[in-house]
């Protein structure tokens, strides 16, 4: 009978968590394109709302080809208490 090391334990256990945060993310990011594309949110409204920045989250949106909205006024979004 083996006994496994206690850091090769906890190493794995990170590297779980952390696949699992990373899917967790890309998730995440895919709901946000997909209700500021149907006008329901803007990144602000999201990052007042989560644990990101609104900057992080426009450049998520961009990488997954959503355009920024021109400069100017922006359009208000359904807000969210």
């Amino acid at each position: 009978m083996t006994r496994e090391n206690p850091i090769d334990a906890a190493i794995q256990r990170y590297q779980e968590a952390k696949a699992a945060l990373d899917q967790a993310k890309e998730a995440f990011f895919d709901t946000c394109a997909q209700e500021v594309l149907a006008g329901r949110e803007t990144p602000d409204t999201i990052a007042a709302r989560g644990p990101l920045s609104a900057v992080t989250i426009r450049k998520a949106l961009r990488d997954r080809g959503v355009d920024p909205l021109p400069r100017g006024r922006k359009p208000n979004a359904t807000s969210h208490p």
